[in-house]
């Protein structure tokens, strides 16, 4: 049992490596989506749209994993934390996971900020085009 729980603690660390160096490459995409909508090419800001629905997909499909193993060590508990559960371990292996964790967290962050700079900028590109193609909206004749 010792062997599987081991195996398991190893899974989720991969895991949270996996998704701290796929953090990375999300911010790459964010900033490649950003210099698209600047240079106006549609072409560049598909494909790049494409990539940020892979690689979140990945994300996802990882976190259910983790989400599953999480519920493995806990006996079948589904509404246990993952900072909960690293709580319960020895010292070492929780400074472990709660650096891995700490990362993940900034990177997330990062993401989140970046992602939200590329929404504010597409939103007001769109406000832009609208004034452009229809004239001012609060224009009286």
């Amino acid at each position: 049992m010792e062997v599987v729980r081991k195996n398991m603690l190893k899974a989720m660390v991969e895991s949270l490596d996996k998704d701290i160096v796929a953090y990375d490459a999300f911010k790459v995409l964010l900033q490649n989506q950003l210099v698209a909508m600047q240079q106006r090419d549609a072409e560049m800001l598909e494909n790049v749209g494409m990539e940020i629905i892979e690689l979140v997909t990945l994300l996802q499909n990882r976190n259910e994993k983790r989400v599953a193993l999480l519920g493995a060590f806990s006996g079948g508990k589904s509404n246990i934390s993952l900072e909960n559960y690293i709580e319960s371990l020895d010292e070492r292996v929780k400074e472990v996971f709660q650096q891995k964790i700490k990362i993940l967290h900034e990177k997330v962050n990062d993401c989140r900020q970046l992602n939200s700079r590329n929404v504010h900028v597409s939103t007001v590109q769109y406000e832009l085009l609208q004034i452009r193609l229809n004239g001012e909206r609060h224009t009286y004749v």
